[in-house]
């Protein structure tokens, strides 16, 4: 069976690096500080509190100082006469904010799609310094955004990344000391080096948690007490050894349940994958695609992925592990591995709730893992439940989730941190995205067009909008693997006239020159590569001395 985690992310983070905000998007929301705005009051409202499967009809939630104040019948409690009024007429449902337990934020622009969306709490699983930046304003109120529990960089087992037990330990010592929440090791990160990672970590009393590498095994993260176990593939590949034998399910299942370990399904990004390969224009067809910033809609436009029939064998199996999972008492937590194709943030954590009940789950236990379950993970007393002390992190529903998970998309509203934010201003929010993205996005189209590359080439660069580099490298490189060079010339010489001081640029640019025969304007941009610094000089040496013969 074809891996479906990680992999294809890795593709995107090196194209752009550290979390980056687009050049065209809406400005800094430092100037939108998260301070709750005066007391708030949701009236006549219907709780679903998530501590026990019921709905609590008819009451009145007051808040003030970002935590809730009182709780009580319709009419019996008392409203600050400051406060802010929202009458649910007994119509509309509140349920805590919600989180997405695997996440991979790349660009500040994600912490307003998934305000919008209701995530409240994000757990970042591959962290940089700019997140500890981005957790560190949201946690003073100096940017609007949900909480944020990141990692450090992954441990995979490479030279700088736990090679060696030695190694493991000093770089889990520097993330500790750096301020991460927690360590993730990757597939590929030897026996030893879990084990040193793991003492380390519990020396500075960070969790681990993350893949299953392949030497240690299911049974190993367990007996490691690994916190939780990322994507359920991650059993298969490494305890079923992809034989899908559902005998076996209820083993592990108390095995998992036994070691106190949680699991974060993803069941959403199979399916993904699956279209991907199928049926990918009906994804990018979807309504929230406009939302998705350029740099990810280029390269999903340019990932083709990976043959989907291993995936639609093991879909079944998965759900099945899911509801064997529930009924042995194993906790699991909503995630989603956005941005893997078709995953953005905020909507694809709705897609993982439907994918969780369609699984078996009943929409009370789905909402669980988006709820109540991520705050007994993180050991946040303060959070996943509707009660007096806790915080005013909720969604506002205009229908009953209980009935539908869908309903989990109709906010009325969403408080983060008691601020209310009504539905007008999450929807402006994401028209403001939609805007500063669309000039950029039909750039894209316009480039993989066939003959776009050569339209582009035709066209005064005052007709042509602002761009980000990465944007149009993956549609460069889309065009040079598939041999369209005429498209190509006219993409890359876009770039090298925008970026003239990146030498990659003028390597792409000489590989589209190569490509239709113009030899000296190949050497030219290759020259113009290495002087700029360009790595791996001497390969492009060898291309010069192919076209040259000298």
């Amino acid at each position: 069976m074809a891996r479906i985690t990680l992999a294809a992310i890795a593709v995107l983070l090196a194209v752009g690096g550290a979390p980056t905000v687009h050049p065209q998007a809406v400005p800094s929301q430092s100037v939108s500080p998260q301070r709750a705005d005066g007391p708030l009051a949701l009236i006549n409202v219907n709780i679903i509190p998530m501590d026990h499967d019921e709905i609590l009809s008819g009451r009145t939630v007051v808040i003030a100082g970002g935590r809730i104040a009182a709780i009580g019948a319709w009419g019996d409690v008392t409203v600050p006469a400051n406060a802010t009024r929202i009458d649910g007429g007994g119509r509309l449902y509140v349920i805590p904010g919600l989180a997405d337990m695997h996440v991979h934020l790349r660009y500040e622009e994600d912490l307003r799609l998934l305000l919008a969306s209701g995530v409240t709490l994000v757990r970042n699983m591959s962290g940089a310094p700019a997140h500890l930046e981005m957790r560190r304003r949201v946690a003073d109120g100096t940017l609007l955004g949900p909480r944020i529990v990141t990692a450090g960089p992954q441990l995979r087992g490479e030279a700088d990344s736990g090679a060696t037990p030695a190694g493991a330990k000093t770089v889990v010592e520097a993330q500790a000391a750096a301020g991460y929440d927690f360590i993730k090791p990757y597939d590929g990160l030897p026996k030893d080096s879990y084990q040193a990672a793991v003492a380390a970590a519990a020396a500075h009393r960070m969790p681990v948690a993350g893949h299953v590498p392949s030497e240690v095994g299911v049974l190993g993260v367990l007996a490691a007490h690994q916190a939780s176990i990322e994507h359920a593939e991650q059993i298969v590949y490494h305890y079923f050894d992809r034989s899908l034998d559902a005998a076996r399910l209820p083993a592990i299942a108390r095995a998992i349940a036994d070691a106190h370990t949680y699991l974060t399904p993803t069941l959403a990004t199979i399916r993904q994958l699956e279209l991907q390969w199928e049926d990918p224009g009906s994804v990018l067809a979807r309504p929230e695609i406009k939302f998705v910033n350029p740099e990810t809609y280029a390269w999903w436009r340019t990932e083709r992925g990976h043959d989907s029939s291993a995936n639609r064998r093991m879909e079944p199996f998965l759900q099945q592990m899911v509801r064997v999972f529930r009924d042995h008492g194993v906790r699991m937590l909503a995630g989603t591995d956005y941005y893997l194709f078709g995953l953005m943030p905020g909507f694809g954590l709705h897609r993982e709730l439907q994918a969780l009940v369609e699984a078996g789950l009943t929409p009370y236990q789905a909402l669980e893992t988006a709820t109540r379950n991520p705050a007994e993970f993180l050991g946040a007393g303060e959070a996943g439940t509707v009660a007096v002390g806790k915080s005013a992190n909720l969604v506002v529903l205009d229908a009953n989730p209980l009935i539908d998970i869908r309903n989990t998309t109709r906010r009325t509203g969403v408080v983060v941190r008691g601020r209310w934010l009504p539905a007008a201003q999450l929807d402006e929010w994401l028209e403001s995205l939609s805007a500063s993205f669309a000039a950029e996005v039909q750039l894209v189209d316009e480039a993989l067009a066939p003959g776009g590359g050569v339209r582009i080439r035709e066209r005064s660069d005052d007709k042509i909008p602002a761009f980000q580099r990465s944007t149009l490298a993956l549609v460069g490189d889309a065009l040079l693997s598939a041999k369209r060079f005429d498209d190509a010339v006219g993409v890359c010489e876009l770039l090298a006239r925008r970026y003239a001081a990146v030498p990659t640029s003028y390597t792409r640019l000489g590989d589209a020159y190569a490509g239709t025969g113009q030899r000296q304007d190949a050497v030219r941009a290759y020259e113009t590569a290495i002087r700029l610094g360009a790595p791996m000089a001497e390969a492009i040496r060898q291309k010069i001395t192919q076209l040259t013969g000298k």
